[in-house]
């Protein structure tokens, strides 16, 4: 026999109520035809439903933000076997989040009433997995090419050279002086991705001292202004009044501060904005890039910043690779998301103390 929606049940006492809306994992229990009986308030806060949404009962076919749950609500009624650790991701107010989901049907003395099903959000477990995993990817590689990158890096001078030579003599030879130049120009590439290689490999290595941040914003405003020029692109800084001090490694910040805005340079069209901002709270420091570009579209699996994951045209891949690494030597974070009025916004969470964030 199936519950009414409407009909009258236990848990619907004042205190079973309080006790579910006190849990921090969203509760949503229906008959076995779906028509909802209950949800608590977890459960609307993580689906990003208006309070109340669940005293309005309906069947879940009915709220579009269960779509996702239909898959385990259907095993569940179909197969009669309680479902325990499935993972199912929502789309919640445009952030993606990642659920744990457990399901099991609600009986008493064999007969079946309803089902029940309980989720928590784990996008932050699954965050700090991969950004683990990734760490270790990034060690792993970073051994393998200092080592690697030294041993090209010999005879790479001596093309370089010889093409540089080659480039001289060739003056009266047209169609030959623009083969050399071909040469010196892929030779120049080659150098530029060594370079990044070895900056990667060496990204972990932190010297920890007072750094003030309108400086650090300062350096990198002259690193970029030019590129910004030659793009067209105009780039802002903003800093707060009062002087933000903290503990890091000043040029290694700068590196990866720079990464973020020559990045945002790059993509963002002539005429339009990209800025860099600095601010506080009580334990951390934040650098936030902002342009006007296209904004971040991935596919499935795709991360930003795994190595050699580019979407520009002549990225070697390792330029937000070593923004994660930096960042992360520090104990600190980062992390990206577009914007509203369109473009994307990277931004940098230090510590202020320097400290390793456990």
């Amino acid at each position: 026999m199936d519950f009414a929606a409407d009909e009258e049940l236990p848990m619907y006492d004042p205190l079973h109520r309080f006790i579910i809306n006190s849990l921090s994992g969203g509760v949503i229990a229906t008959d076995m035809h779906g028509m909802i009986l209950l949800g608590n308030e977890a459960a609307e806060t993580h689906l990003g439903l208006s309070a109340g949404r669940f005293d309005q009962g309906g069947h879940v076919d009915s709220v579009p933000e269960l779509a996702p749950l239909l898959p385990v609500f259907n095993q569940l009624r179909d197969t009669h076997e309680p479902v325990s650790r499935a993972e199912v991701e929502f789309e919640v107010n445009g952030s993606r989040r990642v659920f744990g989901v457990t399901a099991s049907i609600m009986s008493e003395h064999g007969v079946e009433h309803g089902m029940v099903l309980i989720f928590s959000d784990l996008t932050r477990v699954r965050e700090l997995e991969q950004a683990a995993e990734l760490n270790r990817q990034l060690a792993q590689i970073g051994e393998l090419t200092a080592g690697v990158v030294h041993e090209i890096r010999n005879p790479l001078s001596v093309v370089s050279g010889m093409a540089e030579l080659l480039h001289r003599k060739l003056g009266e030879q047209p169609e030959l002086l623009d083969k050399a130049a071909v040469i010196m120009q892929e030779v120049e590439g080659l150098d530029r991705l060594i370079r990044e290689f070895l900056s990667f490999s060496s990204t972990h290595r932190i010297e920890r001292l007072p750094c003030n941040a309108e400086a650090l914003v300062d350096r990198v405003k002259r690193q970029v202004e030019r590129l910004a020029r030659e793009r067209g692109v105009r780039f802002d800084t903003k800093v707060p009044a009062a002087p933000i001090s903290f503990i890091g490694d000043f040029s290694k910040l700068v590196q990866a501060a720079g990464n973020l805005a020559r990045n945002a340079i790059e993509i963002t069209p002539s005429g339009k904005r990209v800025s860099l901002s600095v601010s506080q709270d009580s334990g951390s420091v934040y650098f936030a890039v902002e342009d006007q570009g296209p904004g971040i579209h991935l596919k499935p699996g795709d991360d930003v910043f795994s190595p050699f994951f580019s979407k520009k045209d002549g990225g070697t891949g390792l330029g937000l690779s070593i923004v994660h690494r930096i960042v992360a030597a520090h104990g600190g974070t980062v992390y990206y998301e577009n914007r509203d009025e369109g473009g994307a916004r990277f931004e940098m969470r230090l510590p202020l103390q320097g400290k390793q964030e456990s």
